[in-house]
């Protein structure tokens, strides 16, 4: 059967804008080429679709208002669905119809809004709904974004966002695209047009495959001993000992962790999958973590968190990712180029090299089995427990025993 030609954003006659009665299906056969393009519906006057090269696809209200014309943002297509967005533009045809201006009162309404209520905003009612993630959201916007919270929309420039994008860069260059497509999506969540993300300019992005070799990992460990911050050491041979994701190992409470079964449960709500990890604790993780909560159990306060944050004034009520701490024990141990993410891939590397099967591995570090196959290649926990110990204790290495409460005692 002879495939129909997609209906392409372009005409043969640009003085000619492209019109059609919009259906679903017709809208995500709109193809753009070089350059944003416009749609509109003949069935409802006003509303407008605009495709970009990307594919990206966003309903518009576009009339003429005081001899002026004007365009307003309704939504995405697919978070908006065409009756909605037609309703939509009834209503703001009846407004201009009655001598109002739209575009002006959500101006206005905008304008006593600030970027803290915009993002508040986007987190409650977009984000919680649709991302397992928004925690990252919530943590990314406290420690880069919260400077302009008090700040009208209309007040956060291009040049505002490209200095700040830059300054992320300098150190972290995939920080900086995740923190401009945050922004871009929070301000496209709020309608605000134009977006001053659009045209900034991301940094490449290359996918890692930096992992610590058996040759790096004696000397990390080494460094990581010679670490003066407990807390620092005890986070990142946590790391090593769990292969979980630093954010969850930063953000663990001792109601996640169960001493007596040897296991964290990492709810559904803070891991990446959707659904509750529980984690098997080897004994070298749970000599730190019966430590820590020996002196919790000795603080003025108790905290709910493994690794509470003691700074005044602190952004996250646990410990934030200690990038600089995390370079010292890297120089230390005379080891470039690698993050804090690496110590998870190093972990899943380890495992393969000690010969721990493929399912076994994807179990271990949350990781689902791709194929038919994975339906059937469910690992019981006991098995998921031994491939821990087999790994850790490869990792640490055969003349090395694992810690014991007496050993950090010393």
């Amino acid at each position: 059967m002879a495939q129909t030609a997609p209906i392409r954003l372009v005409t043969e006659d640009k003085a000619e804008p492209l019109r059609f009665t919009f259906t679903m299906k017709a809208l995500y056969r709109l193809q753009a080429r070089d350059d944003r393009l416009w749609a509109y519906d003949t069935e409802t006057p006003g509303l407008a679709v605009m495709v970009t090269p990307s594919g990206h696809r966003a309903y518009y209200w576009t009339r003429r208002v005081e001899g002026r014309a004007r365009k307003m943002k309704l939504g995405n297509v697919g978070e908006v669905t065409l009756d909605q967005a037609r309703r939509q533009v009834d209503k703001l045809n009846g407004q201009r119809a009655a001598g109002q201006n739209p575009a002006d009162q959500r101006q206005e309404a905008r304008g006593a809004m600030t970027f803290g209520d915009m993002f508040t905003a986007y987190l409650e009612k977009w984000a919680k709904a649709r991302k397992r993630t928004w925690r990252d959201d919530e943590a990314n916007y406290t420690r880069h974004l919260k400077q302009w919270a008090g700040r009208r929309p209309d007040q956060i420039k291009r040049h505002d966002i490209e200095a700040l994008h830059l300054r992320i860069g300098k150190t972290s260059p995939v920080m900086a695209n995740r923190i401009l497509a945050l922004l871009s999506k929070v301000f496209s969540f709020a309608r605000v047009e134009p977006n001053p993300c659009r045209g900034v300019q991301r940094y490449k992005e290359q996918s890692r495959a930096r992992f610590m070799g058996a040759d790096e990992l004696p000397h990390f460990l080494k460094a990581v001993e010679g670490e003066p911050n407990e807390s620092l050491r005890d986070f990142l041979k946590l790391l090593l000992f769990t292969g979980q994701r630093r954010r969850n190992v930063a953000s663990m409470t001792w109601a996640e962790v169960d001493l007596r079964r040897k296991v964290w449960t990492i709810p559904a709500n803070k891991f990446k999958s959707g659904a509750a990890m529980e984690v098997p604790l080897v004994s070298a993780a749970m000599v730190i973590l019966e430590a820590r909560k020996q002196a919790n159990a000795e603080r003025d306060t108790p905290s709910d968190y493994v690794f509470p944050t003691d700074k005044p004034g602190a952004k996250l009520p646990y410990m934030d990712e200690p990038r600089k701490a995390f370079a010292r024990v890297c120089k230390a141990a005379e080891i470039t180029g690698l993050t804090l993410h690496d110590i998870r891939r190093t972990v899943g590397t380890a495992a393969t090299t000690a010969g721990v099967p493929y399912p076994l591995v994807c179990a271990m570090l949350g990781h689902s089995v791709e194929g038919v196959t994975g339906v059937y290649a469910r690992p019981t926990a006991e098995a998921v427990r031994l491939a821990f110990d087999t790994t850790v204790g490869a990792m640490l290495g055969k003349t090395q025993k694992q810690p014991t409460k007496k050993a950090r005692a010393k």
